[in-house]
């Protein structure tokens, strides 16, 4: 209910609105309204893309040198076996009286 004054030098009309507001309990506090799922997806979505530009810029600078190292891998690879038919020749030859294994075979 909403008391108005009557007049502004009517003390003893507002001295009874006082006291009758100071007897009333104060109201609750309204709850912090929970955040809304739609008010923090444009956080998410800079932080998601954050990360991705991170590791667009990791992969750039991490995938050169592993390229470059798969190559040398496999070159050693090749050499590694050429060297086991080397030594797979040699084994056959010494078993074989110095001849090497036929073409056809």
């Amino acid at each position: 209910m909403r008391a108005e004054l009557r007049a502004p030098t009517d003390v003893a009309f507002i001295d009874a609105v006082m006291a009758r507001v100071e007897g009333l309990p104060s109201p609750p506090r309204p709850a912090p309204a929970p955040m809304r799922a739609i008010a923090r997806w444009p956080a998410l979505a800079l932080q998601a893309a954050a990360a991705g530009a991170g590791l667009l810029i990791l992969g750039a600078v991490v995938l050169p040198p592993l390229t470059s190292s798969r190559a040398l891998f496999l070159a050693s690879r090749c050499q590694s076996n050429l060297r086991h038919l080397g030594v797979a020749l040699s084994v056959y030859a010494a078993d074989y009286d110095d001849r090497l294994p036929p073409r056809d075979a």
